[in-house]
C-alpha cells in the first residue's frame, strides 16, 4: 500500500502555494535537512505519472526540501518520501486527517499569520508601530504523534525486508555450500582422508582431531554414538555423514573438511 522511496525533488508538485509558508521556517528546516541528509518526517506523495508526484501530506517539508536543493543542488536533489498507490489514496487521507486532527491545519503547515490579524502597539509618543507578526506555534503533540507512527511503520517495513533478505542470503549460502561439497566428492577418486578417518580412526584420536578442526563436543559425541552402533555401516560420502549425524549440516561438513586439511 505504501512504499518508502527517495524521490527527485523536481518531480514533485504541491497544491499549496509556497508564499503561504514562513520562509524563516523553510530556511531553518532546509539547513537541518542538509545536515541530517534527509527528513525525519518524510513527505507523503501520490504518483501522478511515470516520473511525477503530488504532495498528499507534508507541504512544509516538501518546500523545505526545495529550499535545501536551492542551497545545495547535489545533497538536496532527493527527498525521502512515502509513496502511496492511487487506489489507496482515500484510506491514507483518512489516516492523515486523523493524525493531524489535534493541530490547526494552517499552523501545522507553518502558515504565516496575516499582519492584519496581529495586535497593534504604540510607542510613548503615540505613534503606532508596525503590526507584529504572531510567531508560529505548531502543535508539537500532533506532530510527534505523526512522526512516531511514520517511524514505526518504516521500522516494521525494514524488519520485514531484513528478514526476507536474510532468508534469501542463507538459502544462497546453503546452496553454495552444498555445491562445494558435491564438487569435493566428485574430484576424489578414492576415499577422502576425513571420510576414511570417520570410518576407521580410533575414537579418542578422532575426537582430538575434530576438536582441533573446531567441531563442538555434541557433534563429536553423535559421531562416536554412530560409530558404536552394531553393526556399524561405514560412511560412503560426505552427504551420508550429513544425513546420519545429528547436528552436522553442509556448512559443518565443509568446516570439518577444511579443518582436517590444516
Amino acid at each position: 500500500m505504501i512504499s518508502f522511496s527517495l524521490v527527485d525533488v523536481k518531480s514533485i508538485h504541491s497544491t499549496v502555494s509556497r508564499s503561504t509558508l514562513s520562509e524563516t521556517v523553510l530556511d531553518s528546516l532546509s539547513d537541518l535537512i542538509l545536515e541530517c541528509e534527509g527528513l525525519l518526517r518524510p513527505v507523503v506523495l501520490k504518483r501522478t505519472g511515470p516520473e511525477s508526484y503530488t504532495v498528499v501530506d507534508g507541504h512544509l517539508e516538501y518546500y523545505a526540501a526545495v529550499r535545501a536543493k536551492e542551497k545545495n543542488p547535489r545533497k538536496g536533489e532527493m527527498v525521502n518520501a512515502f509513496v502511496i498507490a492511487p487506489k489507496h489514496e482515500e484510506i491514507i487521507l483518512k489516516q492523515t486527517e486523523l493524525l493531524n486532527s489535534f493541530a490547526d491545519s494552517k499552523t501545522n503547515q507553518g502558515v504565516k499569520v496575516a499582519p492584519a490579524q496581529a495586535p497593534i502597539q504604540s510607542n510613548q509618543e503615540g505613534l503606532q508601530d508596525l503590526p507584529l507578526q504572531t510567531p508560529i506555534q505548531p502543535d508539537l503533540e500532533a506532530r510527534f504523534l505523526n512522526i512516531e507512527v511514520r517511524i514505526d511503520t518504516r521500522l516494521n517495513e525494514l524488519k520485514a525486508e531484513y528478514s526476507q533478505n536474510l532468508q534469501r542470503i542463507e538459502e544462497m549460502l546453503d546452496q553454495k555450500v552444498e555445491e562445494r561439497l558435491k564438487d569435493i566428492e566428485s574430484r576424489d577418486t578414492k576415499p577422502a582422508p576425513l571420510l576414511e578417518s570417520l570410518n576407521n580412526l580410533e575414537l579418542p584420536l578422532l575426537a582430538s582431531r575434530l576438536k582441533k578442526a573446531g567441531i563442538n563436543n555434541k557433534i563429536i559425541e553423535n559421531i562416536a554414538k554412530e560409530r558404536n552402533t552394531t553393526p556399524f555401516e561405514p560412511f560412503v560420502t560426505f552427504e551420508d555423514v550429513v544425513d546420519r549425524i545429528n547436528g552436522v549440516a553442509a556448512k559443518t561438513m565443509i568446516k570439518m573438511i577444511d579443518g582436517w586439511q590444516r
